[in-house]
Formats: C-alpha cells, sequence, structure tokens
C-alpha cells in the first residue's frame, strides 16, 4: 500500500535478493544508496548489505521477490 514498507532501520542477512516491479513504486535503500524502482525495472544485490524500502508513490506496489538465504 502506499506510504508502507519495512521500517525506518535497515536489515541485512546472508544470502542474495533479487526484486522485479510489476506494478508501482517502490524506494529502496542499499547501503548508502537510494534507488527509485519503476514497474518493468529490477534489482540484485548481496543481503549482507543493510536494506530497505518503501512503496513511494500513490498506488499499491506489486513487485516479485527471490531471497536466497545461505546457511551460517
Amino acid at each position: 500500500q502506499p506510504g508502507a514498507g519495512s521500517g525506518p532501520m535497515p536489515h541485512a542477512h546472508r544470502g542474495v535478493e533479487v526484486g522485479y516491479i510489476l506494478r508501482g513504486r517502490l524506494r529502496y535503500w542499499l547501503g548508502d544508496e537510494v534507488y527509485d524502482l519503476e514497474e518493468g525495472d529490477s534489482i540484485t544485490y548481496e543481503a549482507t548489505i543493510p536494506h530497505r524500502y518503501a512503496n513511494a508513490g500513490d498506488e499499491t506496489c506489486v513487485s516479485l521477490w527471490v531471497v536466497a538465504h545461505q546457511p551460517f
């Protein structure tokens, strides 16, 4: 939903994440970088980098995510 997100504090874990925006907009904080993702955009990163996200648009964001966790 508009304004929804993962919260104000970034999180990190072992593994890799891949995201694809199907509809709407998503602002993504990845380390010291900020990315504004829109329909058709994708992102891939090592999940050990602190990250968080929020819906940056005025409509529901629909996205597809693959999270590949690595064992400790």
